[in-house]
């Protein structure tokens, strides 16, 4: 089943009572029009396949006056304003690649996107075969080691014998269950071992370090209006590190990667989602007392900052 992401907040979302008080229409017409325009948008590989996924250009105004019920070219008044509004750029829903990104699709063969499900077990295939891969390294390399024991025990074997005479009350140290490996693994549960060190191994899998460097970058790029980040300071690499991590085991969009490439791409779509909020590209008036105050990189990557952020708190008129 297709879908698209639709956004807490967004019939009250103020750039729609600017359209409307624009195109002197009601804020209802507007949201309904602007529905209208996210199904085009999420559909618009379906008659074309050189679309992607965003662009509007088949909508058709006077389809949805009709379809809506509304008198001739209210739809096109509200069509011109979100346009004046930069809500459409290009024939595109500007918004679209930030709001709906890839990643969180629910796959679309035409564009390439995973959905949730596929990226999970894709990502379950990929650590399955570095643990499997893990595993056989360390198999050889205890192999490799009882060889080298089993030398030793015949050369120390052969020594003895040429040295001492049989029956003089001598003994020879005979491998058993206990201190023998090769005869512990025949008593145990091939199973069960190999599944505790699957996990062993899992668990040594680290993520990459944090590549704070890319993640700043990625920030200029996405909030190019956002104070810039001039000095990384230890305490900014400390707490970039901790976000970098803990980002990484999330569970909510666009977060939960193990790579490098797939937890840059979730840095991405955050850094883009947030550049949409007038609060922290800092053009929503400052409370009184904060009038120096401006949203950075420092608070975007906080702990109070981030959480916010990711349960969409900052995207209203004020935060």
């Amino acid at each position: 089943m297709d879908w698209f992401r639709w956004w807490h907040g967004t019939v009250t979302d103020p750039k729609f009572k600017w359209v409307a008080r624009r195109s002197k229409q009601t804020v209802a017409n507007v949201v309904s029009v602007w529905a209208c325009l996210l199904e085009c948008a999420s559909t618009a590989t379906h008659c074309n396949a050189d679309a992607t996924r965003g662009n509007v250009a088949a909508f058709d105004c006077n389809d949805i006056d009709v379809l809506l019920e509304l008198n001739d070219g209210t739809v096109q008044q509200i069509y011109d304003a979100m346009v004046e509004k930069k809500l459409i750029v290009d024939g595109r829903l500007a918004s679209w690649d930030g709001r709906q990104p890839k990643r969180e699709d629910s796959g679309n063969p035409t564009t390439g996107a995973l959905s949730s499900t596929e990226r999970s077990r894709l990502r379950r295939e990929r650590l399955k075969c570095e643990a499997t891969h893990a595993t056989a390294m360390q198999r050889e390399e205890t192999h490799g080691n009882d060889r080298e024991d089993e030398r030793r025990v015949e050369d120390k074997n052969e020594t003895t014998t040429s040295q001492s005479p049989i029956g003089n009350g001598d003994s020879l140290a005979v491998p058993t269950a206990g201190n023998d490996p090769v005869a512990a693994d025949a008593h145990c549960d091939p199973l069960s071992a190999l599944t505790e060190l699957t996990e062993a191994t899992s668990m040594t899998i680290k993520l990459p370090p944090c590549p704070i460097d890319e993640i700043v970058a990625l920030y200029h790029e996405c909030m190019p209006k956002n104070p810039p980040v001039r000095t990384l300071n230890k305490s900014r690499r400390r707490i970039a590190e901790a976000r970098w991590r803990e980002a990484a085991v999330m569970k909510c969009g666009p977060f939960g990667y193990v790579t490098k490439e797939d937890g840059l791409a979730a840095w991405r779509d955050y850094f883009s989602i947030c550049n949409e909020s007038a609060f922290l590209t800092n053009q929503v008036p400052p409370r009184p007392g904060h009038e120096h105050w401006k949203a950075g990189f420092d608070f975007l990557i906080s702990e109070k900052g981030f959480t916010n952020a990711l349960e969409d708190k900052y995207h209203g008129e004020a935060a």
